[in-house]
């Protein structure tokens, strides 16, 4: 995927109109997908988050991105299906304003249908892959908040991928309308634009909560440049779509609020920054931080080491986690601290990534060091599902590497629970099995969670009968 060009009146996302805009850029991905009769094509979207808090990769777009026979309203399953072999891209901006070096992005395939309604030109999909913070560089991954309020916003900015470009952002301070039978924002622009390729990227209120996403472009007679100062932006309404069609397949409430709480925003949330297999070396200064939660992840080939003569600074919104097997080493300084991250505060995640090899750290159970005093940290235990797919019975695996109270439960696509395998027993440090069977289940996808006080693992378990 090139970088193209857009109209010059966009602005990056890291101009100073997206100083306030730090977390949310990482939500926003661009699409490179097959559309409008089998012609490749861009689109963007956006990760949701959900009431649950659980980092479910929903993710935002529009309708007609799907739709490559545009002479109808109705999806194929073979539309549907197309977005498996969708790509993604995300963090795809410059490090200036419309200037400087592109950052790390990463890329991630394919997804899952969930639903979708052309009435508001909304589309929800499931990643295949759930994006991580840190991977690649990637520095953070947000899931958006979201209002389904209909309240008129003071301002509202939108984020997206023009005609294929590095990310843009574009600000409205005008007055806002609502369009086509109270379905539609009608936006004006003080600041940027939309074009081909905005398709799907999400609206935010002055709250920077997403209240809809791009359906289509409106130019003043006998013009079609993308920069007319009467250009006009309308975007599907997220309150409207929050019912759509009345079926969970045509609506966002299902998904977006599976618990049915009745809320009307929510807060984005961030993903834990997991960093490991990195060593700070003799004189080398770094100050690290993390909007939520910093990790310092390690493993046995690879561990989290602060060397002799090195200074580490770590700065986390909520929570700092020393994982096993990292090593802070006499003769260095460790600061953690948590407060309040801005986005002035950010530094990319790019330098001195270790490979290490043999088994560093082989004690049971793992140690960590402060200053060469060891002290035990619970390693993470496992779950492992077989067969999978499965189309009788499926055994279930927990590894716990410590008494434990566990919560083990398998969910259906909607986030409703169909079995509870263990619920807060306490369980002992050993191997614990357990089977479920296909009676009463019918075919599909599910979602085995199983938590413990420090740790949540999640995994898809396909039935195909």
């Amino acid at each position: 995927m090139e970088e193209l060009q857009s109209g010059t009146c966009n602005r990056d996302v890291n101009c100073p109109e997206g100083d306030d805009w730090c977390k949310q850029k990482y939500s926003v991905a661009i699409i490179n997908a097959p559309m409008y009769y089998n012609n490749w094509g861009w689109c963007s979207g956006s990760l949701l988050n959900n009431t649950n808090n659980n980092y479910i990769p929903y993710f935002l777009t529009t309708f007609h991105c799907l739709d490559q026979d545009i002479s109808n309203s109705i999806l194929s399953q073979t539309e549907m299906d197309n977005v498996s072999d969708w790509s993604f891209r995300f963090g795809f901006f410059r490090e200036g304003c419309n200037s400087g070096v592109v950052m790390p992005f990463f890329d991630y395939s394919g997804a899952d249908f969930i639903s979708a309604w052309n009435t508001t030109d909304f589309a929800l999909l499931r990643l295949e892959v759930q994006p991580q913070s840190g991977e690649y560089n990637f520095s953070d991954v947000y899931y958006n908040g979201w209002d389904r309020n209909e309240d008129l916003p003071n301002s509202v900015t939108g984020l997206h991928h023009l005609n294929g470009d590095l990310m843009k952002i574009s600000v409205s301070m005008e007055s806002h309308g609502i369009v086509d039978n109270d379905t539609h924002w009608d936006v004006d622009w003080t600041s940027g634009t939309t074009e081909g390729g905005s398709s799907g990227s999400p609206l935010y209120n002055n709250y920077q909560r997403v209240i809809g996403q791009v359906h289509y472009g409106i130019y003043p007679p006998r013009s079609s440049d993308p920069c007319h100062p009467d250009k006009r932006t309308t975007y599907g309404m997220l309150s409207v779509s929050w019912e759509g069609g009345g079926t969970p397949e045509t609506r966002l409430r299902d998904w977006l609020d599976p618990d049915n709480t009745g809320v009307e925003t929510l807060d984005g949330i961030k993903m834990p920054l997991l960093k490991y297999g990195w060593q700070v070396l003799n004189g080398q200064n770094f100050t690290r931080y993390a909007y939520d939660v910093f990790k310092l992840g390690s493993n046995q080939s690879a561990p989290f080491v602060v060397n002799n003569g090195a200074n580490l600074t770590l700065k986390a919104g909520r929570e700092i986690v020393i994982r096993p097997c990292s090593k802070i080493l006499n003769g260095s300084t460790f600061i953690a601290t948590i407060d309040n991250i801005s986005c002035s505060d950010l530094v990319y995640l790019s330098e001195n990534e270790g490979t290490y090899g043999g088994n560093i750290c082989n004690t049971f159970p793992p140690k960590a060091s402060i200053d060469n005093r060891e002290f035990d940290i619970p390693s993470l235990s496992t779950l492992i599902i077989t067969p999978n797919p499965f189309n009788d019975k499926a055994k279930v695996t927990i590894n716990l590497t410590n008494n434990e109270e566990v919560s083990l439960s398998l969910f259906d696509l909607l986030g409703n629970k169909i079995i509870t395998l263990e619920d807060q027993s306490l369980l002992s440090q050993g191997t614990h099995d357990y089977t479920i069977t296909s009676t009463n289940l019918n075919s599909g996808m599910y979602y085995i969670v199983f938590t413990t006080k420090n740790e949540s693992i999640t995994q898809k378990l396909i039935l195909v009968k």
